[in-house]
């Protein structure tokens, strides 16, 4: 990519730092960025006919020299940036939720540190955020590479099974209001994840597909072991949409399988025993039948457990929020 300087901030010299912004952009930079003067550029060029006075806020993940420099030379340049050093890397998510909460504006567009989208769609997600309260972008891959439509169809197809109705989960461009991002808390990889994690706490979410930067379309390799982090965090999110408020359903439903199992194997082998004399010794068939039991007995005990738990934490808990109240004033007209 040719670099390209930004110019600098009309009127920075009269701005204060005082002033709310209407638009907090955050930029975690954790792995992979592109040039990073060409990428503010852009962001910046893009937003400026929709939000002039937007705040950038750059979450370093670990020291990063390389990305730290260009950055401080824009703030030297009065630009309107604000850089957050993690001492250590602590992950994507750890980045976003620090991020989340250095911002100051109402509404929050998160973009990754390089060109996902056509920057200058951006404004388009402005539009639909009147009436919800996050949109996501999702890349029109038509033009993308094989390799990478292909990797992407299997991640969406897996996603289904968390319920999810979003075609690109790896998206990393959303504009949502501060109140989705301060009533969510994640962690781990789940930051992925966050347009079904706010849906649900009953937000309203919803995507709308963006054009595919050309220099997203290079085909990226990912080591075996990043699809076993992907697997093991889609089995984690669909335990935690579906079950966190019931785990009885899960834990009971597996460890009622599990012992019926058992109970089927040790049939058998009593049927065996006295309508053919089978003897029951030396039969591993027996110890299996035992250990199934056992188990299923035990996973269920854990389910009723943890249903014990969140019986007792529910009070506590706030799970949703309140949209809207409508309610009749005494002079008969109608308040919301």
């Amino acid at each position: 990519m040719n670099q390209v300087s930004p110019a600098p901030y009309p009127d920075s010299g009269r701005r204060s730092t005082a002033v709310t912004p209407s638009v907090s952009v955050l930029i975690p930079v954790t792995g992979r960025f592109d040039d990073v003067t060409s990428v503010y550029a852009a962001y910046r060029a893009a937003l400026d006919p929709v939000a002039p006075d937007a705040e950038f806020i750059y979450v370093l993940d670990g020291p990063r020299p390389e990305v730290s420099a260009p950055l401080e030379a824009l703030v030297e340049g009065e630009h309107p940036i604000r850089i957050l050093h993690l001492p250590r890397p602590f992950g994507e998510a750890s980045a976003i939720s620090v991020g989340f909460q250095s911002c100051r504006a109402d509404l929050i567009l998160c973009l990754p540190p390089y060109l996902q989208t056509d920057p200058s769609t951006l404004p388009r997600l402005f539009e639909e955020i009147e009436l919800v309260d996050m949109v996501v972008a999702s890349r029109d891959r038509r033009h993308d590479r094989f390799v990478n439509r292909l990797r992407a169809k299997a991640f969406r197809a897996l996603t289904r099974l968390c319920g999810s109705e979003f075609d690109d989960l790896g998206s990393g461009a959303w504009l949502l209001r501060r109140e989705v991002a301060r009533s969510i808390q994640i962690y781990g990889e789940q930051h992925r994840f966050l347009p079904l994690l706010a849906e649900s706490r009953g937000f309203r979410v919803i995507q709308v597909t963006l054009p595919q930067h050309h220099n997203d379309r290079n085909i990226r390799w990912s080591g075996p072991f990043v699809f076993v982090e992907r697997l093991l965090d889609l089995m984690t999110m669909f335990f935690l949409l579906r079950f966190t408020r019931r785990p009885f359903r899960f834990f009971g439903t597996l460890g009622l399988g599990i012992g019926a199992l058992g109970l089927l194997t040790g049939g058998l082998i009593c049927l065996q025993k006295f309508a053919y004399g089978t003897p029951l010794a030396d039969r591993p068939a027996l110890i299996l039948a035992v250990l199934l039991l056992v188990l299923g007995v035990q996973i269920t005990a854990v389910g009723l457990i943890g249903e014990i738990v969140v019986f007792t934490r529910s009070k506590d808990s706030d799970d949703f929020f309140v949209d809207a109240i409508i309610r009749a004033d005494p002079d008969g007209t109608i308040a919301e």
